[in-house]
């Protein structure tokens, strides 16, 4: 079981494998694989590819292969899903990871690698998970206006973050042209066979559309028909089938025609698709100059029309009345093409929305939809609110009714402004519509993105209810212009609900976790207490230690420099004491007995014609001053520092012997 900080080294090595963007997914699954990064990843890849992924074995700096020359040619070195959790791979990657949708065969290769890779490491990637060689590869959907090697890095290439690729085999018996068509027929027994010698058996074709400013490089098999491609643009442009216009197919091509019946370019063909709607009848577009492209609304809302203009009819007897004027108003559109959600734009997009349906309607957030985002988000749950997204499109026949009828009523506007953060945005241009799809990826996921990029233009206007759950944001709702009054404000009180009981368990948890940490800082800050008070004592201690040792030094010190007083004074009192007489002296002699305070017993003789003095003066340098210590004796009690110092020993009874104590005073 990985720890704490092994668990963010996995989830980061994990997202910035597999491309997964929701954490929470990201948890669920390593969870279910007990946070085993290996396991994980190849249950993840398989379901996708249906074969584990096999990484690299030998750890890069750089990227995540290596080639190291030999005389006999290149072998590839590899890094182990474990030496990349070693590696420490940031949260936030410093350069763009794309991921590649390789086709081949009947199964799909995904491949993540940073900007700063090259073609050739994605042609040993597959040559290492099919073994087909690198020679033998030939990788279609590149921007055609880019001359590609395998030396081409994929920062140069403006690649989008997500890019389909078709991998074909260069085995053939003779290499086919870009432009040579691939015909095929069917035989009596339902069998399909080339008619054309230098074409292999391809079973996808890579069509390269051009739409508008937008490119799309879509790999098909060739089992599918023209209709169902028309179709799957439906869902990429948003415009109609019936509204398609194409160049670039063959001629006497229909609907039910597959591509491989269709006699198409091999490896790849170039289609142009238009909207029939904006371009018009193709005579006046021969004749006319285009005009600035705005949004016709009928003020009076009577459209009878399903969301069509009689003058886009290409009718050959339409053509004569190209030229009668509309009766209609041209207004100006909410947003001009081609915006930015800066503050000034949504303003403008304000002042447009009270020009059109009046003052009273939703308060809307004037800034970018990343703030917007933030105060819907609050600073805890218990400040959250819901985020209602109110996408208009001047193309709907539903916009008029639905806000100047709806969203303007009094009842909404008052519900939504009590318990939402309002955000619009203008889809009527291609341009705006891209750029809102961007900013959904960004902030909701590519699922939000999709969702909203499956609603054509007579569905809106749209209300997406989106809401912040755990860390990441999410669309929880989608409200469309065909609803009515009582349904739009049973939408959104369900919304709002749904919203409410995810905070009332997140403000729970939030609560709970509020009070563990209260806990856990009264708990702390009772440690430190005891921490401030342990190290109060510690110097107060240790103060006490200092100041006995400094008296204790000082009292050394002092008592040092008495001991050497005395023996100074014991000294010089030394050189004042006479000689002790000797056994062959024939004066009178008296012989003293010192007991001294230590218990000691010294003995000494004395001339008896000495004075007291000198008697006093044999204690002191024995190391008792006269000032600590008396000279004393018992029978009788006399004090001998009080008497006369200059009377002889005789005359005062210390003849010829005595007992003399020498007392403290």
């Amino acid at each position: 079981m990985a720890g704490d900080g092994d668990r963010e080294m996995v989830l980061a090595n994990f997202q910035s494998i597999t491309g997964i963007e929701n954490l929470d997914e990201c948890i669920t699954l390593l969870d279910h694989h007990n946070w085993d990064l290996t396991a994980c990843v190849n249950s993840v890849l398989a379901d996708e590819t249906d074969s584990p992924l096999r990484m690299p074995e030998a750890p890069v700096p750089d990227a995540t292969w290596v080639t190291d020359q030999f005389s006999g040619g290149a072998t590839i070195s590899s890094v182990s899903v474990g030496e990349v959790i070693g590696n420490a791979i940031p949260l936030q990657p410093s350069s763009r990871r794309i991921k590649f949708l390789i086709e081949w065969k009947e199964r799909t290769i995904p491949i993540v690698l940073d900007e700063t890779e090259t073609i050739g490491t994605i042609k040993r990637m597959l040559e290492m998970q099919i073994g087909l060689p690198m020679d033998q590869q030939s990788l279609l959907g590149w921007p055609h206006h880019l001359q590609i090697s395998d030396e081409s890095v994929l920062s140069t290439l403006n690649l989008r973050e997500e890019t389909a690729l078709v991998l074909m085999s260069c085995v053939v018996t003779e290499t086919p042209k870009e432009s040579q068509p691939c015909s095929f027929k069917r035989s009596m027994n339902g069998e399909t066979s080339s008619s054309s010698r230098g074409c292999n058996s391809l079973e996808k074709i890579m069509l390269n559309i051009q739409f508008g400013s937008s490119e799309f490089n879509l790999p098909y098999a060739l089992t599918k028909t023209i209709g169902e491609v028309k179709a799957d643009i439906l869902s990429l442009s948003g415009v109609p089938c019936r509204h398609q216009c194409w160049s670039g197919w063959p001629d006497g091509v229909t609907d039910e025609m597959s591509l491989a019946e269709a006699n198409l370019s091999f490896p790849v063909h170039s289609l142009r698709m238009n909207n029939g709607r904006e371009d018009g009848p193709s005579k006046v577009r021969e004749t006319r100059k285009p005009k600035q492209k705005h949004a016709d609304v009928d003020m009076d809302g009577n459209d009878s029309s399903d969301n069509e203009d009689p003058s886009f009819h290409v009718d050959d007897d339409d053509d004569m009345f190209c030229d009668i004027p509309t009766s209609r108003r041209q207004i100006n559109t909410m947003l001009k093409e081609n915006c930015t959600d800066t503050a000034e734009n949504l303003v403008k997009f304000t002042a447009q929305f009270e020009e059109r349906y009046g003052e009273i309607h939703p308060h809307f957030y004037m800034g970018p939809l990343t703030e917007a985002i933030q105060e819907a988000g609050g600073a805890s749950a218990k400040e959250r609110r819901p985020l209602l997204l109110y996408l208009h499109h001047d193309g709907s026949i539903l916009t008029n009714v639905f806000c100047s009828q709806l969203i303007c009523s009094d009842t909404i506007v008052n519900y939504i402004s009590g318990n939402f953060v309002v955000w619009a945005w203008d889809m009527t241009h291609d341009t705006n519509r891209t750029r809102f799809l961007d900013m959904v990826t960004q902030h909701f996921g590519s699922v939000a993105a999709s969702t909203v990029r499956g609603f054509g233009a007579e569905q809106y206007p749209l209300l997406l209810v989106a809401m912040k759950n755990r860390s990441a944001m999410e669309i929880c709702s989608v409200l469309q212009g065909t609803v009515t009054l009582d349904e739009l404000m049973t939408g959104l009180i369900s919304a709002h609900e749904t919203f409410q009981q995810a905070m009332d368990v997140e403000i729970r948890e939030e609560e709970e976790r509020e009070a563990r940490e209260l806990v856990k800082r009264e708990q702390d800050e009772a440690y430190q207490a005891s921490l401030r008070q342990d190290r109060a004592k510690a110097e107060e201690k240790k103060r006490q230690e200092e100041e006995e040792m400094l008296s204790k030094k000082l009292h050394e010190e002092q008592a040092l420099h008495e001991a050497q007083l005395k023996e100074a004074q014991r000294l010089s009192l030394m050189d004042h004491l006479p000689a002790e007489p000797g056994s062959e002296c024939t004066a009178p002699v008296s012989n003293l007995r010192f007991r001294l305070p230590n218990g000691d017993t010294v003995t000494r003789r004395f001339l008896a014609t000495n004075p007291l003095q000198v008697v006093l003066t044999f204690v002191q340098t024995r190391g008792f001053l006269d000032s600590e210590y008396k000279v004393v004796t018992n029978f009788p009690r006399r004090d001998l520092s009080a008497l006369d110092t200059t009377e002889s020993l005789q005359s005062i009874g210390l003849y010829p012997q005595e007992t003399i104590f020498v007392e403290e005073r």
